[in-house]
């Protein structure tokens, strides 16, 4: 974080090299038989982005954009999991290319934020909040997370789908895994 403040210029042309070699992997994944190739971005923090959204939108936004078209020429979908809260470019992200906008602490930015940002405009992926819930809630709990989930982020414009999260730090209780298993099958379609 702090090479990106003292120097901007080596931060971009590192994110490029390793843009070059992701594309590599989404050839390599095609052939295989992938259908989207996903970016985890690990610049959402607990209180928000860790740099700058300016700095994300002038320095990091157009590579990832480039990438996202180069994956879509290959006629694959686009993906992007962010880690905390990535609230500030929320709105930033359909414009790069993104089909599916994941989310697996969804607490961070806030549900009502990424429904009004996202909903309709690219398909949300979402699982019961792996930092709160799935931790401390009991099965009935999980259950009725799964249907605030669907109804805030089911549209037949960007639509919703959901993950189930097995985590091993820390490794939650197996009935509440498959407590969320349960809940989100109902919809299944």
């Amino acid at each position: 974080l702090m090479l990106i403040a003292a120097d901007p210029g080596l931060a971009v042309e590192t994110y490029t090299r390793v843009i070059d070699y992701y594309k590599q992997l989404a050839l390599k994944f095609k052939r295989a038989g992938a259908h989207m190739i996903t970016m985890f971005e690990d610049v959402g923090g607990g209180g928000g982005l860790l740099i700058r959204p300016d700095d994300w939108r002038k320095l990091f936004q157009p590579v990832l954009a480039e990438f996202y078209k180069f994956v879509h020429e290959q006629g694959l979908y686009t993906g992007i999991l962010i880690d905390g809260n990535s609230g500030p470019i929320l709105e930033d992200l359909q414009p790069t290319g993104v089909d599916v906008f994941s989310v697996v602490d969804y607490m961070a930015t806030g549900l009502d934020r990424i429904r009004d940002k996202l909903k309709g405009r690219v398909c949300i992926n979402a699982s019961i909040d792996m930092q709160h819930t799935l931790p401390s809630a009991s099965p009935e709990e999980i259950e009725r997370e799964a249907d605030t989930l669907y109804q805030a982020f089911h549209s037949a414009e960007g639509g919703f789908y959901c993950t189930v999260v097995r985590w091993h730090r820390p490794e939650y209780p197996q009935e509440k895994v498959l407590a969320s298993v349960r809940a989100f099958n109902k919809y299944r379609t």
